[in-house]
């Protein structure tokens, strides 16, 4: 609520605290409502509410209208008095009746969020347009945002923009920041980062900490501005000593991260525990996360589980989803794989692509739900176009393998290039496969040879078998037989049962000088499943485990 005050309803020029107070004490009403006002804002004196509320009563009960306006915020925000929003809409109304822009525009936002009284968007609309019409730069901020999300009123954009714009033109940092925001997400106007940043530092000047937040964003992503990221924490430090919660949350990241700052863990939980303090959800997920791993603060999961519980709760979706996966690990909580699913389902009804592929795997392999690998298929698909690396190697090799859908080697070479690129290791090797094969893809056994290369630099088992195939017969690259060795020697001590065959038949075909015999074995190897599929996947998902 507001008590923003039009330069008319300002004290008498130069007057002195004593002289308002003198006229307060001897009942005039305007210099009550105003010596409220000094104490519920600390102007001049020490904020005190209860001085405040005893003022602006006095002023209200004879009817001034700056003192009912102010009487109805104290009321609305449980200053100096209990919450009641039915005394303050009262008050508002009063005031509002007067004419008063603030009271007007209180009362347009009591409608607008139904405190006090029944919700009313179109009620609320109205009393915002009556302060608006009188240049009350707040009310013209909100009548703007109401145009364009379309609440109360016909969406328009265009309208919405010019109404914020007057608000911002008048100097409300609340319209600078708005209409810099729909420049940023091309609302009512075309796109335009650099103005986006014009009217973001014009509020950020004057100190309001969403701007400061939203500046320190531009500075760090070099969106309208030259990236600097020694900027970026500057903005974002000023936002979080504020006490915004996402200027903490994201001056924590900096510390995080070691973005435009020393990398300090101890930091970055210092300041996602004042956000998360505050009830910031992401806060309180990325607080869970650092007690989980041991970030900055001894690894402690029951704490992490608490944390993670409290933003899962306000519906975070990857809180749901890291919830669920305590509850189906056992993780800071006794292990309950149906409440693990109940929460992972939540994330992944929400569009969260790694409860999705969760989904996916579970399904595919039976863990928690019964099996089905068409559902499996439709929450992969779902998570895949999210962009979720795992879920598209694991679609494509149901694609390969047939499980849910039909065999389509297209396909399946199509997801699992996706995932390659993004450096998921069996991903590479697959495509090895595909291209040392034909399958998918046009046979191409330098191209085979570069992803097999890719997977082993990760120390990917199936990978080292591979490449050291080639390096036997020489395909792909000049033969090797000791590199060949070397590769599978490696790939079987992660047991790789492929390479520990390979290695048998190789030291037989020495002793027993049956080399044509071995080499039908090697050429027909890249053919063999080294593992059942389902062992595979489980293979995959441990190894990721804690990235």
């Amino acid at each position: 609520m507001s008590e923003n005050l039009n330069p008319n309803e300002n004290e008498k020029q130069e007057e002195t605290l004593d002289e308002l107070i003198r006229r307060a004490e001897s009942g005039d009403a305007e210099a009550q409502g105003l010596l409220g006002r000094r104490y519920s804002k600390g102007d001049g004196v020490e904020k005190d509410f209860a001085k405040a509320v005893e003022w602006l009563r006095k002023g209200a009960e004879q009817g001034n209208a700056l003192a009912q306006n102010g009487l109805g915020v104290c009321y609305s925000e449980g200053e100096g008095v209990e919450k009641d929003f039915d005394k303050a809409l009262e008050l508002y109304r009063k005031a509002a009746e007067q004419g008063f822009p603030s009271a007007l525009a209180n009362l347009g936002q009591c409608y607008m969020n139904g405190e006090g009284v029944e919700k009313d968007p179109v009620q609320a609309v109205e009393w915002l347009r009556k302060a608006a019409e009188q240049g009350y730069a707040p009310a013209q901020c909100n009548l703007g945002v109401c145009y364009i999300n379309g609440e109360g009123v016909e969406k328009d954009p265009v309208q919405g923009v010019e109404w914020i714009r007057k608000s911002a033109e008048q100097g409300f940092a609340g319209g600078q920041v708005n209409l810099g925001t729909c420049y940023a997400l091309g609302k009512g106007v075309e796109f335009d980062f650099t103005k986006m940043v014009e009217w973001h530092r014009k509020a950020a000047e004057q100190g309001d900490p969403e701007a400061q937040c939203s500046l320190g964003r531009s500075y760090r992503l070099g969106e309208g501005v030259e990236q600097d990221l020694v900027q970026a924490v500057e903005w974002y430090r000023k936002s979080a000593e504020q006490g915004y919660a996402r200027g903490q949350l994201n001056l924590g990241w900096r510390y995080f991260d070691g973005e435009g700052v020393e990398q300090d863990r101890a930091k970055a939980l210092e300041w996602f525990q004042k956000a998360a303090d505050q009830g910031d959800s992401l806060a309180q997920c990325a607080v869970g996360g650092c007690y989980m791993r041991g970030d900055g603060v001894a690894s402690d999961p029951v704490k992490a589980f608490e944390w993670i519980q409290k933003s899962a709760a306000q519906g975070l979706d990857g809180a749901q989803y890291d919830l669920g996966v305590c509850y189906l690990l056992g993780r800071g909580v006794e292990r309950d794989p149906a409440k693990g699913m109940e929460w992972v389902q939540k994330a992944a009804e929400q569009g969260f692509p790694p409860a999705q592929c969760e989904m996916g795997i579970s399904y595919l392999l039976g863990r928690g739900v019964e099996r089905d690998p068409v559902k499996a298929v439709e929450w992969l698909q779902e998570a895949a176009w999210g962009v979720d690396s795992d879920a598209r190697y694991i679609l494509g090799m149901c694609y390969k393998k047939g499980l849910g859908v039909e065999v389509d080697y297209t396909q399946a070479a199509e997801w699992i290039r996706k995932a390659a690129r993004r450096g998921v290791a069996p991903a590479q090797c697959e495509m090895g496969k595909f291209y040392a094969t034909g399958k998918g893809v046009e046979k191409d056994i330098a191209q085979a040879v570069e992803w097999f290369r890719k997977a082993v630099e990760q120390d990917e088992p199936e990978a080292q078998f591979l490449l050291g195939r080639c390096y036997m017969l020489g395909e792909g690259v000049p033969q090797n037989t000791a590199k060949a060795v070397r590769l599978w020697e490696k790939s079987a001590e992660q047991g790789f049962p492929t390479a520990k065959e390979g290695l048998e038949v190789y030291h037989r075909s020495v002793s027993e000088n049956v080399l044509d015999k071995a080499a039908k074995w090697y050429r027909h190897s890249i053919e063999q499943e080294g593992e059942d599929f389902s062992e595979m996947i489980s293979r995959y998902l441990k190894g990721n485990e804690g990235k």
